[in-house]
């Protein structure tokens, strides 16, 4: 499954536009006064202006399997690394096979760079804004997870994640190249445990030779 769009509100263009183009370096596509579009990998990541709204996302970008430490480093120095535990930035997802980092954007949204292992990608080099190799993960903070998940399964066939979970209150579909992270609203995101809440949401993604619109708020 692959993240073609994902669509979200900001309540500062101009500083979104700062984070994510200029320090992240981000290609933009498409800039108005009320909305701005930026490449990042194979994906786009398109924000929309609400001065009014209070975001409060999470999703993650991959990296190749050799650069974490690097991309760590990199991001480090342009903005605010989250701690994973007491004495590590790095957490290590055993049940699949995948290592992540989170940082904060300008909205103090929680984002992730993770690396999954099974996927065997090497980048040469120094990790640059070319780094980021496509938009991974969407969290969507929804109030029943189980009827979520069935509603995605049957009117989209999107499959769950089989590497899991699936809980109660906290599921994952897709698969290594595109996920849709379902957890109940209010329920905490890794690694700060703030809890996760609503905000206006549209992903386009393609599962096969499907392309799926899913609009979420």
């Amino acid at each position: 499954m692959h993240l073609q769009q994902v669509s979200l509100v900001t309540r500062d263009l101009a500083r979104c536009r700062s984070f994510y183009g200029d320090k992240l370096g981000f290609a933009i596509n498409q800039v108005s006064a009320s909305e701005i579009c930026f490449q990042t990998g194979c994906s786009k990541l398109h924000f929309r202006e609400d001065k009014n709204s209070n975001p409060r996302y999470h999703f993650a970008f991959s990296v190749a399997n050799n650069q974490l430490q690097n991309a760590l480093t990199w991001i480090g120095e342009k903005a605010t690394i989250l701690p994973y535990a007491k004495d590590s930035t790095i957490a290590d997802f055993i049940n699949w096979n995948a290592k992540a980092f989170y940082f904060r954007d300008h909205d103090q949204n929680i984002l992730e760079c993770i690396t999954h292992f099974d996927k065997n990608s090497l980048q040469d080099g120094p990790f640059t804004k070319d780094g980021f190799e496509r938009l991974v993960e969407i969290g969507i903070p929804v109030d029943d997870v189980e009827t979520a998940c069935a509603d995605f399964y049957r009117q989209y066939n999107i499959p769950y994640f089989s590497k899991g979970p699936h809980l109660k209150d906290f599921a994952v579909m897709g698969d290594d190249n595109g996920m849709l992270i379902i957890t109940k609203t209010g329920r905490g995101w890794l690694p700060t445990q703030e809890p996760a809440g609503k905000c206006p949401l549209k992903i386009i993604l393609n599962a096969g030779k499907r392309e799926i619109l899913l609009e979420l708020n």
